[in-house]
């Protein structure tokens, strides 16, 4: 004979056991999810406070670096321009700090920028046409034969919009392309380290060397190092070449200085 109590207390005892094993379940489950995300909160804290005092640092290492590279610059710089007249030229515009920038870099070597001039072509109504602009353009460079070096600086050219501003562009570029022609090659291109966008790839095409950096120390130092190469270029006809300065572009941050 079946005793249906035993069999009721043991569905009871069944589904009794079921129900804890799911309040347990429930809670074992939350307490290692609670536990996996406050592992995971203190392991992303640690990377951000490492991450933080990684970078500091790498700015104190930064600062450092440029702390020696003031201190040392004029001892290496001091005399390699002596004697030398250096032109600035500038295409566009010439913002103030760059020629400031390029001052400072030719008199502490014991230079003389003894001439600067800015071209904002086409800037003649009546040279409209693109051979007439390469023409005017090289007569612009010939005039910097009575220098050692020049220094060029070309402010990026906007992007132009509409077909007027294509021609003007275009009138602009034939202008420069004279003025590297009768600059020789006794040419330097520069410009700062915020200059967007950068124009090395068009100094590299005209095949000077450039300097990115001139608004930095470690970038006019650069620059006299390249000044001092091309002048003597003209004696030992190794005519200097490459990107100099901080951006991904540059070759190095400075040119040999074993020599």
């Amino acid at each position: 004979m079946v005793d249906f109590r035993y069999h009721a207390l043991s569905l009871v005892a069944v589904f009794l056991a079921l129900g804890i094993g799911i309040v347990l379940g429930v809670t074992v489950g939350d307490s290692l999810v609670s536990e996996a995300d406050q592992n995971l909160r203190d392991s992303l804290r640690e990377d951000v406070t490492e991450a933080r005092e990684d970078i500091r640092n790498e700015q104190e290492l930064g600062s450092k670096r440029e702390d020696v590279i003031e201190e040392t610059t004029d001892v290496v710089a001091e005399g390699r321009l002596r004697g030398t007249r250096i032109a600035l030229v500038a295409t566009g515009e010439l913002p103030d700090d760059m020629a400031d920038a390029v001052e400072n870099a030719v008199e502490s070597a014991g230079g003389e920028l003894s001439r600067t001039t800015v071209y904002t072509p086409p800037d003649r109504p009546r040279s409209r046409r693109m051979r007439r602009q390469e023409r005017l353009g090289r007569r612009a460079g010939r005039r910097n034969f009575a220098v050692d070096a020049v220094v060029v600086y070309r402010q990026p050219p906007a992007e132009p919009e509409g077909d007027d501003a294509v021609r003007e562009l275009e009138l602009r570029e034939a202008f420069e392309e004279g003025l590297f022609r009768g600059l020789r090659d006794n040419v330097v291109g520069v410009e700062t380290l915020d200059t967007d966008p950068s124009q090395v790839g068009w100094y590299a095409d005209q095949d000077a060397p450039s300097v990115d950096n001139i608004d930095l120390t470690a970038g006019r130092l650069a620059l006299v190092l390249l000044l001092e190469e091309t002048v003597l270029a003209q004696f030992t006809g190794d005519e200097p070449e490459g990107a100099y300065g901080y951006k991904d572009t540059a070759d190095r941050a400075l040119p040999d200085l074993s020599d």
